[in-house]
């Protein structure tokens, strides 16, 4: 597998600015790391360490309150020096997003069929009638039992499982270089949860994608991640591969976490 780097992270600082002053507090500090081609980095940390702002950072989808400085390269380029436009042409053909609340990524009056439709048609040169095909045989991937009833329904008749669930096929559609998957399990049942990591694991194997995957649980990061970068108040206060990090964590915070996630795989039934 090639070592070439995907993604490069250089000193990124993030800065929101108060409302109605001039004051600026700085949420991000020069957080740094490498993402190779192929492989999968875990984002972990707790609730508002900055995970979720750095992964954001990536896609220029941060409010106009945030200012970002820093770099951040993907295959050569430095995302933010780069103009609006470009930058709406690389976010889901090139760098795709998997939130953790599907449904506010659903327009409700627009139905499945019509989102998948939708997203590849933007990226690609397809016929509706191909889409539509395409659309059919991604959800066929995700183990959808009818597919061509499913692309009819719209996103309030589905479960926020089965609505994580198309947004992987719409992910897999458009075969990105490198998806950022933001909690993508959280309040998910286990069954559904196993199902969702194990979509990402044949995402990971079979078309050889790049992932920033961002959680709170070392467990499920330690399930598909490759290496992982711990971030606690804006800070990347440690780093290395998994196995490493989860057998002999340095930084005290990352240990907490570790006995967090181990509690809680305990409790769960």
């Amino acid at each position: 597998m090639s070592t070439e780097q995907l993604l490069s992270i250089k000193n990124l600082n993030i800065y929101l600015q108060e409302h109605g002053s001039d004051t600026r507090n700085q949420i991000i500090h020069n957080v740094s790391f490498d993402l190779e081609k192929g492989k999968v980095l875990g984002i972990v940390g707790g609730s508002g360490s900055g995970k979720t702002l750095t992964s954001l950072s990536v896609l220029s989808l941060l409010h106009d309150k945030f200012s970002v400085t820093g770099s951040i390269h993907f295959n050569g380029a430095d995302l933010l020096q780069l103009p609006e436009r470009k930058i709406r042409k690389i976010r889901g053909k090139e760098i795709a997003l998997i939130p953790q609340n599907p449904m506010a990524s659903f327009n409700p009056i627009i139905s499945i069929g019509e989102h998948m439709v939708e997203s590849m048609r933007s990226h690609q040169k397809l016929t509706r009638k191909i889409a539509k095909e395409l659309a059919i045989y991604y959800l066929e991937k995700m183990n959808f039992a009818d597919p061509s009833d499913l692309i009819s329904q719209y996103p309030f008749q589905l479960s926020g499982g089965m609505l994580q669930r198309v947004l992987i096929a719409i992910t897999l559609s458009l075969q990105p270089s490198l998806i950022i998957a933001d909690e993508p399990t959280t309040a998910l049942d286990k069954v559904t949860e196993d199902h969702i990591l194990h979509q990402l694991e044949i995402m990971k194997e079979e078309y050889d994608t790049s992932m920033l995957l961002v959680s709170h649980d070392f467990h499920v990061v330690s399930r598909l991640a490759d290496e992982v970068a711990v971030i606690h108040n804006g800070m990347l206060v440690e780093k290395g591969s998994i196995v490493n990090v989860f057998r002999q964590p340095n930084h005290s915070y990352t240990k907490q976490l570790i006995d967090a996630s181990i509690r809680l795989k305990r409790e769960k039934p």
